[in-house]
């Protein structure tokens, strides 16, 4: 369950911005945006609206949304789209001493169920939106959590935001 959050994650998430280079994304991105910035892609507009971590001191919720704007070769034959966490990576210190930073998938870490909405599993339809929570257990205290990165295998972006 979220508690408290970061300065930068108050901003509502109708205060997006996005570069100007982003607005017409005909092939694959590579951004590095901040919190409640929108990645707009080829197919999907992708934004972190917040990020925050439980009371527990061992779970940590990213509240996530994208939305399908524009039909892909690769799309279901009822024109509807996957979304899933296997996109979403989060980069991670070792806060006890270590400086060497690494990637890890969302799906290495236990889920924490206790964060609502949970970002869906499924499929959305063009013009639509899968909203929610992506949180994780990470049982370690000492784990600093410095970014979210959003890399979807079929499209070659790689969109990262900072959590720091």
């Amino acid at each position: 369950m979220p508690v408290a959050s970061s300065p930068a994650s108050s901003a509502p998430a109708s205060a997006t911005s996005t570069p100007s280079a982003t607005s017409l994304a005909k092939g694959p991105q590579k951004q590095s945006l901040g919190m409640g910035q929108t990645a707009r892609l080829a197919h999907f507009d992708v934004t972190l609206l917040r990020h925050e971590f439980g009371k527990d001191g061992i779970s940590v919720g990213w509240k996530v949304r994208t939305c399908y704007t524009k039909a892909h070769p690769q799309q279901n034959a009822d024109g509807t789209t996957r979304v899933s966490t296997d996109p979403w990576s989060v980069q991670v210190i070792d806060g006890e001493g270590g400086t060497h930073s690494v990637w890890a998938k969302i799906s290495e870490f236990p889920a924490d169920k206790g964060w609502e909405p949970p970002y869906p599993q499924g499929t959305i339809k063009l013009g639509s939106c899968a909203e929610g929570w992506i949180a994780v257990r990470h049982e370690n205290p000492d784990l600093q959590f410095q970014a979210l990165r959003y890399q979807p295998s079929d499209f070659g972006d790689v969109v990262t935001w900072s959590t720091r």
